[in-house]
């Protein structure tokens, strides 16, 4: 007969998972408690069993030739779901087990006794057993002893928990002053890039240029300083998450008008890079946002889409209105690995390619556009398939203001 289902399954299955451990035989420590079991109780089987969905596995045992069985065979399963000592005289007797093949077949249990394992949060996650092949009785100093067992079991499986959960924070803080390093390296580049094309068109001009040339010249200029203006906002954005409320003031504007005016000035930006930039909206699409804010959201998208976007390839952009309003940015660019999709919001993040191509940016842009459209009480999504592109989606609420 197959043991009842704890109500909190769900959630014990998960605490389980967050043991990290690896159900497998000869964990020495748990070898040595099962082994401790067998001897206080004169048992000649006894094992540390952890419960899954659909099998028990033992992390420590002693006279089994088996390291796991099916859970609707388990004895452990039924203390587990009791969550008390359970103790079976003679599994013949008794009509839960007496056709259970652990009783008709190999190893022949007869008598068996188990604690139950629940961690600190509550959960049970398994059982200490001791089995016999004879039919016997438990004496009351052996199930207080196999309780007390049970006990250092709990904490030895708390204490690995600890030890992994320090070693994984290690580990982060290792990749975070890594990260830090490389983000200071290349905020250094980023920064040093366009002052150092500022100071060489100044010097231009000091020389006295050629006049034809100062509308170009200035135009540059003009470009990279909106690069460092650009790095800067976006650095105090993400450095302090600013919210709309401690920018320019939240207003009624038309989202198509904002998103033309940023397509029109990345267009010498798409035509350099040899890239086809088309705009579709379907009429006013009016919201309540920051203009700036979301200026900053559709420059950061299509600044994007150009630069991960090959020569001879194209970026469309679509401001459509309805329920909601929708900016779509699709380009037909190198699109995104799939290993690298779950980090895009994350702070910091740059991908293998923008790497590997020195592509500009610090990794905030995309970090930013959410915690602007989070703000908006709209949301973001990304469509990625290598080699064929990636189409960003931002929805924005129509008459709905902006969250407190």
């Amino acid at each position: 007969m197959s043991a009842p289902i704890p109500s909190d399954e769900g959630a014990r299955l998960a605490a389980l998972q967050s043991y990290g451990l690896p159900g497998d035989p000869g964990t020495p420590m748990f070898d040595r408690i099962a082994w401790l079991a067998s001897v206080l109780c004169g048992a000649p089987m006894s094992a540390v069993s952890l419960i899954y969905e659909h099998e028990q596995r033992f992390l420590g045992q002693t006279g089994l030739e088996f390291s796991r069985a099916p859970r609707d065979i388990s004895f452990c399963a039924h203390t587990l779901a009791h969550r008390q000592v359970l103790v079976v005289p003679d599994a013949t007797a008794d009509p839960r087990f007496r056709e259970n093949p652990q009783v008709t077949g190999d190893p022949n249990i007869r008598f068996y006794a188990g604690v139950p394992l629940i961690d600190p949060d509550g959960y049970a996650l398994g059982a200490l057993s001791v089995m016999d092949p004879r039919p016997r009785e438990l004496s009351a100093d052996q199930r207080d002893g196999l309780t007390m067992l049970g006990e250092l079991t709990v904490g030895q499986l708390t204490l690995r928990r600890a030890r992994a959960a320090a070693t994984d924070l290690q580990r982060r803080l290792a990749a975070a002053r890594t990260r830090e390093g490389e983000f200071l390296s290349e905020m250094a580049h980023e920064v040093r890039t366009p002052i150092t094309v500022i100071q060489g068109y100044l010097e231009l001009l000091g020389d006295g240029s050629d006049p034809a040339q100062l509308t170009r010249i200035i135009e540059r200029v003009r470009r990279n300083g909106e690069r460092l203006v650009r790095l800067i906002d976006d650095l105090e954005a993400a450095s302090a998450r600013r919210t709309v409320g401690s920018g320019p003031e939240v207003s009624l504007v038309d989202v198509g008008a904002i998103v033309t005016t940023v397509v029109d000035r990345c267009r010498s930006d798409a035509t350099r890079a040899g890239v086809g930039l088309t705009l579709v909206t379907d009429g006013p699409a009016l919201v309540h946002v920051s203009d700036g804010q979301l200026t900053r959201v559709a420059a950061n998208l299509v600044d994007n889409a150009i630069a991960f976007t090959p020569a001879g390839g194209r970026v469309d952009v679509r401001v459509t209105s309805g329920p909601d309003v929708i900016i779509e940015v699709s380009d037909t660019g190198v699109g995104i690995p799939p290993h690298e999709r779950r980090h895009l919001f994350e702070r910091f993040f740059r991908g293998a390619y923008a790497r590997d191509q020195a592509i500009a940016g610090l990794g905030l842009g995309l970090s930013v556009v959410k915690a602007i459209v989070d703000a908006h009480g709209g949301s973001v999504g990304v469509e990625s398939t290598p080699a064929e592109g990636t189409r960003v989606r931002v929805s924005l609420p129509v008459g709905r203001d902006v969250a407190a």
